[in-house]
């Protein structure tokens, strides 16, 4: 994706026509399109930007409430006021802005799309299967065949698990790694009854807090859970 687009439409009673900008994904204006001249009171071009922010002519920042953003670098130009807890970068803006917003708005799935994903992944999981195993509570796990890890370090494997509740009809997957032990050391959700999950891994490595899906502490943060 090189460009985001979006329209503001003008006042209806000043007979003004319909304004159109382009950004590019760090919210630089690449260029704006006016149908009609603006009125005296509208010769400054459209300041806002990217999640109401406020852009400065003055200085080409963006304001964004606690403080300034840079595009022409995509960081903040002080740092985080809420400090580590929202990530360890402490000027990062968000994650790469091409994955977390939905250009056409046709990101979100039908009911029937996310029905046909849950019984695909279950039937798939019920013949591909290595291993099954049935928990006390009703619950089936299908598990993978594991993948071995291509370096040497904490983790031996890795394998894609899929968990089928016959009480409940809920479908769940997800990635989880063992290390040389055999013991799971870290879990990353997948789907959950169809909807496609973007979640970070658990505990989160730093990629999952460099991008801003979860915190030092290991949370999660809640900016964006899922594909739809």
């Amino acid at each position: 994706m090189n460009q985001l687009v979006y329209g503001k439409s003008a006042n209806a009673a000043s007979g003004l026509g319909v304004e159109t900008f382009a950004f590019d994904p760090a919210s630089n204006l690449l260029n704006e399109k006016t149908q009609q001249v603006r009125s005296p009171l509208e010769q400054n071009p459209n300041p806002i930007r990217f999640q109401g922010q406020y852009h400065d002519h003055e200085t080409g920042l963006h304001y964004n409430r606690y403080r300034y953003y840079d595009p022409r670098v995509g960081r903040f130009i002080s740092k985080d006021p809420i400090s580590y807890a929202g990530g360890l970068n402490l000027y990062a803006y968000a994650p790469n802005p091409t994955g977390w917003v939905d250009p056409l708005g046709l990101r979100c799935d039908s009911p029937s799309q996310k029905l046909k994903r849950k019984l695909s992944a279950l039937q798939g999981a019920e013949k591909s299967a290595e291993r099954i195993r049935k928990l006390p509570d009703g619950r089936i796990r299908y598990y993978d065949k594991e993948a071995l890890a291509r370096t040497s370090g904490p983790t031996r494997g890795r394998s894609h698990v899929t968990e089928y509740n016959p009480a409940t009809g809920q479908v769940r997957t997800w990635e989880e790694t063992y290390d040389h032990f055999g013991k799971v050391n870290r879990v990353h959700p997948k789907m959950a009854n169809g909807t496609l999950l973007e979640l970070p891994h658990y505990p989160p490595t730093k990629t999952d807090i460099d991008q801003g899906l979860s915190n030092s502490n290991g949370r999660a943060i809640n900016n964006c859970q899922c594909r739809c």
